[in-house]
């Protein structure tokens, strides 16, 4: 966030210690979602190697030392012409190379020192145990089977073609509460109408979600592991037990997003309705499939995906409202308090949580009096969000801030 922070480590200093703990993360749970074996036994491997490769080397340097002497010698030289010939074609051929891979290699090992290679394997050792953890759990918590559920709506009506969709708190599923807390979606008939807050009791039959059928298609149970979704429960059977099962807070985060519905309806055409809820709101499930296409083509579809440039109008927003009011300094509380409450008012996706982050930490470095870091910010930012859900590094809103300029932060 500050200045470029060094963390020292055994006698290395390590330059943003944040970064390389973000990268030993990625890399942890990227070898979870390729490979069905844990990371810690391919470092021993590694170990292992490198530990047969220093005894070679150890056994060999004492026998070649002397032969070396005796080569680079006059006394070698005279007796050995060949080899004076050969030393002499090398040393005339060492001219200086653009592309030398050992060049490069060289430059890798100045980034790669004993103190950040540690780092990297304990991070990803980390993710990739916690990964596992989940991973198993995904697979096994849940049964395709008719099920009885009991759980809380959190969700606002998502409506589908022929069904109706909600989000779900899980409380228990037949009565047992190992479940507790996971999420699913439910879809119900259209005449079944829920409220934000209900707590109902529901029974159908339980779908993990399709996995890719070819390679490199789309794989919605993936999908669904990277919003924190454990499957879709289609409903048959329903009970409203009680309603506002849900904290004041979350109660007035919803209807504040329902009032922004509400006014967006009642002054706009169904067209624009569905424009203005995607740039403000992030809510592409409005969008007619035309109107999604059409933003496609134009190359535009990344501003219907509430990000970096929400969060910077909400802050310029802010600024010229309460700046002449409140001063330079104490309006700094109002952003964050704004971007804070914009994140929980969008649903906080990867991308907004991603962005709202990044802009929480350029606000507190000027309160601090810290210099802004952008990658050390990106690499907060990106560890937030892999600790709560790991599979969120399959989401496009993850990897494309590996590629963007980010400059939009540095606001004052």
């Amino acid at each position: 966030m500050g200045q470029e922070e060094y963390c020292n480590l055994g006698g290395d200093s390590i330059k943003r210690p944040m970064v390389v703990i973000a990268i030993g993360y990625s890399i942890g749970i990227i070898w979870g979602l390729y490979f069905h074996f844990s990371i810690v036994l391919f470092y021993i491997l590694i170990a292992f190697l490198y530990g047969v490769k220093k005894l070679l080397f150890m056994s060999t340097k004492d026998n070649n030392y002397y032969l070396k002497l005796l080569f680079c010698s006059n006394f070698g030289t005279h007796f050995f012409p060949h080899k004076r010939a050969k030393m002499k074609s090398v040393n005339e051929n060492k001219k200086f190379q653009l592309f030398s891979i050992k060049r490069y290699i060289r430059y890798i090992k100045l980034f790669l020192t004993k103190s950040v290679i540690s780092v990297i394997i304990v991070s990803s050792i980390v993710s990739n145990i916690i990964f596992i953890f989940q991973e198993s759990r995904y697979n096994h918590l849940y049964e395709e089977k008719t099920i009885k559920v009991e759980g809380i709506i959190i969700s606002n009506k998502q409506e589908r073609e022929y069904k109706n969709r909600y989000k779900v708190k899980v409380l228990t599923v037949d009565n047992s509460t190992k479940y507790h807390s996971t999420q699913i979606y439910i879809d119900v008939k259209k005449e079944v109408e829920f409220q934000y807050g209900d707590k109902v009791i529901l029974q159908g039959e339980f779908q993990k979600g399709s996995k890719a059928r070819n390679t490199g298609g789309f794989d919605y149970q993936l999908y669904l592991k990277s919003i924190s979704i454990y499957g879709t429960l289609n409903v048959n059977k329903y009970q409203i037990v009680s309603s506002n099962n849900v904290t004041v807070l979350e109660k007035g985060m919803n209807d504040v997003k329902l009032a922004i519905n509400q006014k967006i309806e009642g002054e706009l055409e169904e067209e624009k309705q569905q424009i203005v809820k995607g740039l403000l709101l992030g809510d592409t499930t409005v969008l007619e499939e035309d109107l999604q296409e059409q933003f496609q083509i134009a190359n535009i579809s990344h501003v219907l995906a509430v990000s970096g440039m929400h969060v910077v109008y909400i802050i310029m927003g802010i600024e010229i409202l309460f700046k002449k009011w409140l001063g330079k300094r104490k309006v700094k509380y109002i952003m964050i308090l704004g971007v804070i409450l914009y994140v929980s008012i969008t649903g906080a996706t990867s991308s907004i949580v991603r962005a709202g982050i990044m802009g929480i930490l350029s606000i507190l470095s000027f309160l601090v009096y810290r210099r802004k870091d952008i990658w050390t910010s990106i690499a907060f930012s990106l560890l937030c969000i892999l600790i709560q859900n790991p599979y969120a590094i399959t989401r496009c809103g993850i990897t494309i801030i590996l590629f963007r300029n980010n400059r939009y932060y540095l606001i004052s």
